[in-house]
């Protein structure tokens, strides 16, 4: 049985990993099996065993392991992490956070160590989860219905997909929810996103947000692939491409097809063409300078070589 581990906030917000039976590093260093390149607290040790059941530790010897609840979030700094079964139903994300900014009870060791901790930085911590968490508030942009509601929604709607066609966001799509109208689909940028919450937080909602981010998600799968020869574009409406070399093709083709249904209905389909990677493409692993144009890589490395490879479409 495999466990489930999600990222709630941070730069990787929205991603799962589903963890089979065994032990795993988490932290930021390119050495961790779970790499979370914004993770400010030390390094954890996570074990799963057979039953989906996960502990944690530091990386000290002398730190004992402790459990990690199913669909209990927990605070590492501003990052919050939740575990769970993979293949089980969920609790609402929204909600999981709510849980994890309620105030816990301490006890025991927990109690010692919240002692210790300076008023600053608990202060600090909880300043960033806040942030974190009214960023996910702001990412779903829910306000509160009033009376009108149901018969402003229609005007409402035709007003927001004009001025999202100005935009030029022709991939959100917007639905009356009653109490709400609900905007779902992709756009392709960070600044796009920021772009269409401008204008919605201009006008009288109440709107959910619950689009996507093809900037981010690319973020995510390549963070995922760890395959600095592959190429992944969006090209509309779902579907992305994934174009280049591996040494291991068939493994990245599965990763693929299981980063897939992850990701949900914000993904709607990977069309990869992949190749057996030759060793004289490969890309140096440290290097100085890197530019990529269209399919063609140049990276300089710290010895002053320059490297060039590229992909054919």
């Amino acid at each position: 049985m495999n466990a489930e581990l999600r990222v709630l906030t941070g730069r990787h917000a929205g991603t799962r990993v589903p963890l089979p039976p065994g032990s795993y590093q988490l932290g930021r260093g390119e050495d961790a099996d779970l790499q979370l390149t914004d993770w400010s607290a030390p390094p954890l040790i996570l074990e799963i065993d057979a039953d989906a059941n996960v502990r944690y530790a530091s990386t000290d010897p002398a730190d004992a392991a402790r459990p990690l609840q199913r669909f209990a979030p927990v605070c590492f700094d501003a990052i919050v992490l939740c575990v769970g079964t993979q293949g089980q139903a969920w609790p609402d994300e929204l909600q999981l956070l709510r849980a994890a900014l309620r105030p816990q009870p301490a006890r025991g060791s927990a109690a010692a160590s919240a002692a210790r901790s300076t008023p600053r930085k608990r202060h600090l911590v909880w300043t960033a989860l806040v942030s974190a968490f009214a960023l996910t508030l702001t990412a779903w942009g829910y306000d509160a219905p009033d009376t009108h509601a149901g018969r402003a929604a229609p005007a409402r709607i035709a007003q927001a997909r004009q001025a999202f066609a100005r935009l030029g966001q022709t991939e959100l799509r917007l639905r009356d929810a009653g109490d709400h109208v609900e905007i779902d689909g992709m756009v392709r940028s960070e600044a796009d996103a920021q772009r269409v919450e401008h204008w919605l937080q201009g006008h009288p909602g109440p709107w959910r947000m619950r689009f996507g981010v093809a900037e981010t998600l690319i973020e995510s799968m390549s963070e995922s692939l760890h395959e600095p020869n592959l190429q992944i574009r969006y090209r509309g409406h779902g579907v992305y491409d994934v174009v280049g070399a591996s040494e291991h093709r068939d493994a990245v083709a599965r990763r693929l097809e299981q980063l897939r249904r992850d990701m949900g209905s914000q993904v709607v389909r990977i069309d990869a063409r992949l190749r057996t990677l030759d060793p004289r493409d490969a890309l140096p692993d440290t290097y100085d300078t890197a530019l990529s144009v269209d399919a063609l890589h140049y990276v300089e490395t710290p010895d002053g070589s320059k490297h060039f490879s590229s992909f054919s479409q």
